[in-house]
């Protein structure tokens, strides 16, 4: 589970799917409640972790910058599924939606 692969390593887990899920040990799991079927691509998840790479080296804390990333790719993917509905997305067209998604849908945190 998310929960046990936390514990044993010191880092942040992003859990990518329907419902992404972000946890480090000793803390509650967050769940990132968006989905789009867009995303289900090769190369979505190198656009994520690119995301959260580029938000770390910015000065995010660790845990803020995996939670933002989960966000803001998943409403880019929502996004996307709105502009195309009937096929999935190429990992160019995902990086290029998520400055959309910023503006658009600017997360709490």
């Amino acid at each position: 589970t998310a929960r046990a692969f936390a514990a044993r390593c010191a880092g942040v887990l992003v859990l990518k799917g329907a419902g992404s899920l972000v946890t480090r040990r000793d803390r509650p799991i967050t769940i990132i409640p968006l989905a789009a079927p867009t995303l289900a691509v090769a190369g979505s998840g190198d656009v994520l972790s690119g995301l959260a790479g580029a938000l770390l080296a910015q000065g995010t804390p660790p845990e803020v910058a995996a939670c933002l990333a989960a966000y803001l790719h998943a409403k880019a993917g929502q996004l996307l599924l709105h502009d195309y509905p009937a096929r999935g997305n190429t990992p160019s067209e995902i990086a290029d939606a998520i400055p959309r998604a910023r503006k658009e849908h600017p997360p709490c945190c």
